[in-house]
């Protein structure tokens, strides 16, 4: 009798996850969306978590092992986690909506209307969703990232990529896959030996035989399942190795082969290999599992069953074969979970384990068991099915509420027919909540159910892995499906008493030389291995054991790259891995202490160099080759190679003869500002190649990707800032990042275009009316828009710390800003951000602006129930409203004229922020907060352009090139608001409320109110030089302050 307790014959009772093992919840992130799909996360390679809900694709990449500074726009900013460790496990989180996405793509199926067809309408077709995704293997998208897989409910299928940088949230359509030839492919009848044929005659009696033809084609349209099929390097007469199985609503199992990098697809074939809809489809490419030649299998469900097809691709087009043997299951299920184990396909339907032998054809069951005495409910389903660390196993399946279930290898003979009982392995307690909360968290916890519990394999070691999982945030109805509208994703780090550091170190280094077809990123290794040290009861004793053995296994490393008695050559690479692996902790170590070791320290700057020289030989061996096989090389393909040949020279880690002489090498590069070659250098002190200068003065970032210079003119007025040489005329450039959240309606980008176009123009005619002193220096505007709804993007953040952004302004929009939208939070998140980390950069709102950066202070925004402001208003000045804004002249009284469309208002003020106060300067009995501003903590600090930083500085180290007679009051302010629109004109507020008026939002008395009101006279252009004033850009005074002009 065996002692295991899964065993028929062993022991019941309930019994730990792992002997002498921790479950410890790392952190916590909540999603904005639902979903009811079991097994709705898939982790890619590279480390990054996909998971599919209603309305968005989730990604979710921990970047504890990597560069803090890398994508700062994405990062998750409400990530929860123990105090203890908060901060050590920060994600970046990228949603993709499914109809922003797709609001201005074009999918390539044609529908086909039936007349009197009931089944052309499906409901799903009301409201579109996401259904599935799937990744791609790595090195498929661009720049080495992965391409996703995904399909809609509106049965369509498309291909996503990242055209820069899969980390940084710039997801974009690459190709959305054309089903017309499977179309063009379709019959009336059905396959020979199909199970389900017996609904054909019942299609026939309903439909004429063309009329069956017609649906028949627009159901091989309409695609219900897809994946991704990497063939081993094995295959032959293959170069590009990854292809497209879908499975269409016709029947058809349809293939496409997908090109890297473009991500785009040749339809290859397509087989009818079933009369009803492919629901599910399950790949394999393991070599026991396939007939002789064939490169993968695919076991796929429909109506009828489940059936096997195996997959042949040749040289210049594919086959799919149907398999004539017996179905491995007749009549149809719910299955949840699939999985292969070489020959094996293992499946679970409520209950139960299947396990169908390709081999043999013959079919085990294993039965669930659930404690009769317990509360555990039998029927919830199977949420994965994973391989088992023990190889006395087959696979582990994981059910909804975490009970294991460890599966055996089939020994039941053909002719037992009863299902085989497991008995249950349930989850240990979770550890890692908050102390004050725990309690509840626990019990609250305790009633969700997970959808999906996946281990990141890329970082498993044998004593700790990591675990990414999805759970609902509310009870579970009947069979597991959740009636939550909110999922929440969770990182779990299971470890046991043997994952010392000593030992998480070694198992690590020995994974990093194992031979894989496929072998993981080290970083995803240092990932576990930070877990390990963040959730340490005793972190500084575990640091401390960390430094050393990082420091031994380095120079033991370091001795035997140098004297290369690597006993075989393909250790290299392995060598190679284990280096970075030693580089990444030794970075991330050094960032959390204040001291760190000076000897790791060495080691780190060491290794810094023969890293990037290893990379830089690598980048040469695939380049070279390339460009000399290539008849007409492109002139950017040429100045990459000679980057690539100069920059490895210069290494210190380069051959005596081959090493450069001089630190210093002019390149055939060119300065963008004043044509002049560029210096290529390298920075001992900082071991990294320094930024590109021209003779001039003028210096250039470098990609840390290509070496090549960033120096696109759109941003070159920004760069030329830090340029160490005056140029004869003196020169000052603001920049603004204008952030646009909406585009106004089509009559008013008719007349004055859309917010691209009205925000420039108006800060340049208000900078026109301002009369500056000679000797002042000439005020150029730099301002680049960004649009934060529909491609979210933001300013970058090392931009944003280096200084080149001096503000941040907010157009007006007709969304709300109380409304959570994704773009919403997202604006609110990144404006929060930017005030506590950037604090130099100045934050501008105009109408939706002053709203939304009252949210992102915790300030109150709501529908007004008084209704609408149109058209130029009034509105009543504080003392300080005058004295700020310029309204000092008796004359002026104390009322702001302003161009206002709105109905949304602010009705609190935000609370205090850094120590200062919000105040409002005007107000209308309507709405009584029409600006606000937020002051620094001391008069007049320095742009962030002046001080080439974004962090505060308290005084102002330039002030003698902004004002004459000291610094303008509006100087010292960090944030300034208007509800109203000073960019308006008469124009185009009437072109709103007639847009306003068709909608029949605005009408009767209001409307000729309101298009009374747009012909009054405004402050717009004073409101503007308020605005400059603000970045330094005041008119000129005299000795006592009076301006010289009367403005």
């Amino acid at each position: 009798m065996s002692d295991h307790p899964n065993v028929p014959g062993a022991g019941a009772g309930r019994q730990s996850m792992d002997d002498g093992g921790q479950r410890i919840r790392t952190c916590s992130i909540p999603l904005s969306s639902g979903s009811s799909r079991i097994g709705n996360l898939e982790w890619s390679d590279l480390g990054q978590a996909l998971v599919v809900t209603e309305d968005s694709l989730v990604i979710l990449s921990p970047l504890s092992p990597l560069n803090p500074a890398l994508v700062p726009q994405s990062r998750a900013h409400d990530v929860e986690c123990h105090p203890r460790w908060q901060g050590r496990f920060p994600h970046s989180l990228v949603q993709i909506n499914v109809q922003t996405f797709l609001e201005n793509e074009h999918s390539l199926r044609s529908r086909i209307i039936l007349e009197a067809d009931h089944s052309a309408v499906d409901p799903r077709f009301l409201n579109l969703q996401w259904t599935s995704a799937t990744w791609s293997k790595p090195g498929m998208g661009p720049h080495g990232s992965c391409l996703i897989l995904a399909t809609t409910s509106e049965l369509d299928l498309f291909v996503l990529g990242a055209p820069r940088n899969a980390w940084t949230g710039e997801w974009r359509l690459l190709h959305a896959v054309d089903l017309q030839p499977v179309a063009g492919l379709a019959q009336v009848g059905l396959p020979k030996s199909s199970p389900a044929s017996s609904h054909a005659a019942g299609d026939r009696d309903i439909f004429t035989r063309s009329r069956a033809l017609l649906r028949k084609k627009q159901m091989a349209t309409e695609v219900l399942c897809a994946a991704f099929i990497d063939l081993p390097s094995r295959a032959p007469l293959l170069a590009p190795s990854t292809y497209i199985i879908a499975g269409t609503r016709s029947g058809h199992l349809a293939v496409w082969e997908c090109h890297a990098s473009t991500g785009h697809c040749t339809f290859l074939t397509a087989t009818a290999v079933s009369n009803t809809a492919i629901e599910q489809i399950s790949l394999s490419v393991q070599a026991a599992a396939l007939e002789a030649d064939a490169q993968a299998r695919i076991a796929f469900q429909d109506a009828g069953g489940i059936r096997l097809c195996d997959f042949y691709a040749l040289e210049d087009h594919a086959v799919l074969q149907l398999i004539e043997s017996p179905s491995v299951r007749t009549g149809h299920c719910m299955v949840t979970a699939w999985h292969w184990s070489d020959h094996r396909l293992l499946y679970a339907t409520i209950g139960a384990i299947h396990i169908y032998d390709v081999h043999s054809a013959e079919a085990a069951v294993f039965a669930l068991v659930t404690d009769a005495a317990s509360d555990d409910d039998p029927y919830l389903p199977v949420v994965a099915i994973e391989a088992s660390p023990d190889p006395a196993f087959l696979a582990v399946a994981i059910l909804q509420d975490l009970r294991k279930y460890h599966i055996p290898p089939p020994t039941v003979s053909p002719t037992e027919t009863q299902p085989t009982p497991l008995l249950p392995v349930h989850a240990s307690t979770l550890l890692g909540y908050p102390p004050l909360t725990e309690s509840l968290q626990r019990k609250h916890d305790f009633h969700q159910a997970f959808l999906a519990y996946r281990s990141e394999s890329g970082s498993s070691l044998a004593s700790a892995s990591l675990i990414g999982a999805i759970r609902t945030d509310e009870r579970v109805a009947f069979l597991g499906y959740n009636v939550s509208d909110t999922l929440r994703y969770q990182l779990e780090l299971v470890h046991n008493s043997a994952a010392t550091p000593e030992r998480a170190i070694d198992e690590a280094l020995g994974a990093c030389i194992q031979p894989q077809s496929r072998p993981s990123p080290p970083y995803l290794f240092a990932r576990t291995i930070l877990a390990l040290l963040a959730t340490s009861s005793d972190a500084d004793a575990y640091r401390s054991s960390l430094h050393a053995a990082i420091q031994q296994r380095w120079q033991s490393l370091l001795q035997t790259s140098n004297d290369g008695t690597d006993p075989e050559p393909r250790l290299a690479e392995g060598r190679h891995r284990q280096g970075c692996l030693l580089f990444i902790l030794a970075c991330r170590l050094s960032e959390q202490c204040a001291h760190p070791p000076p000897a790791l320290d060495a080691l780190r700057k060491k290794h810094k160099g023969r890293v990037l020289y290893d990379w830089l030989q690598r980048q040469l061996s695939d380049l070279t080759p390339r460009l000399s096989s290539s008849p007409q090389p492109t002139e950017e393909d040429r100045k990459l190679l000679t980057r690539f040949s100069v920059a490895a020279r210069m290494l210190p880690a380069a051959s005596f003869e081959a090493q450069e002489e001089q630190q210093v090498v002019v390149t055939e590069e060119t300065c963008a500002a004043c044509q002049a070659q560029l210096t290529m250098r390298w920075d001992e002190h900082q071991n990294d190649f320094g930024w590109a200068k021209c003779q001039n003065g003028h210096v250039w970032p470098r990609c840390s990707v290509s070496l090549a210079t960033i120096s696109d003119r759109e941003t070159f007025s920004i760069v030329n800032i830090m340029s160490q040489q005056h140029q004869e005329k003196k020169k000052k450039v603001v920049s603004i990042a204008l952030l646009v959240a909406d585009t106004p309606p089509p009559p008013v980008v008719a007349v004055r275009g859309d917010y691209t176009k009205i925000y420039p123009r108006f800060l340049q005619e208000s900078l026109n009316t301002i009369k500056r002193h000679p000797w002042q220096p000439h005020v150029e505007l730099h301002i680049r828009c960004y649009d934060v709804v529909k491609k979210m993007e933001y300013p970058d953040e090392g931009q944003l710390s280096d200084g080149l952004w001096d503000a941040v302004m907010i157009t007006g929009s007709a969304s709300s800003a109380y409304l959570d939208l994704e773009w919403t939070k997202k604006l609110a998140a990144f404006l929060r951000a930017t005030a506590e980390n950037h604090p130099l950069v100045r934050l501008i709102g105009i109408c939706y602006g002053h709203q939304i950066l009252s949210r992102a202070f915790d300030g109150v925004v709501e529908s007004n129930p008084k209704g609408w402001e149109l058209g130029t208003t009034s509105c009543t000045l504080t003392e300080q409203g005058r004295y700020l804004l310029g309204y000092d002249e008796p004359s002026e009284g104390d009322q702001m004229a302003i161009q206002q469309v709105h109905k949304d208002h602010v009705i609190d003020l935000p609370p205090d922020f850094g120590g200062e106060s919000f105040e409002n300067l005007a107000s209308t009995d309507i709405s009584p907060i029409q600006s606000l501003i937020l002051r620094y903590p001391t008069e007049a600090p320095p742009l962030a352009s002046t001080a080439q930083t974004s962090a505060y500085m308290a005084f102002d180290i330039e002030d003698s090139e902004t004002a004459s007679s000291g610094p303008h009051p509006l100087r010292n302010m960090h944030v300034l608001t208007f509800q109203g629109h000073p960019e308006f004109d008469r124009e185009i507020v009437e072109n709103i409320i007639e847009v306003r008026t068709e909608m029949g939002i605005v009408t009767g008395e209001l409307r000729e109110r309101s298009l009374v009101n747009a012909k009054k006279p405004h402050d717009g252009l004073k409101l503007g030089r308020a605005i400059l004033a603000m970045l330094g850009i005041e008119e000129a005074r005299t000795d006592s302050g009076d301006s010289m002009i009367n403005v």
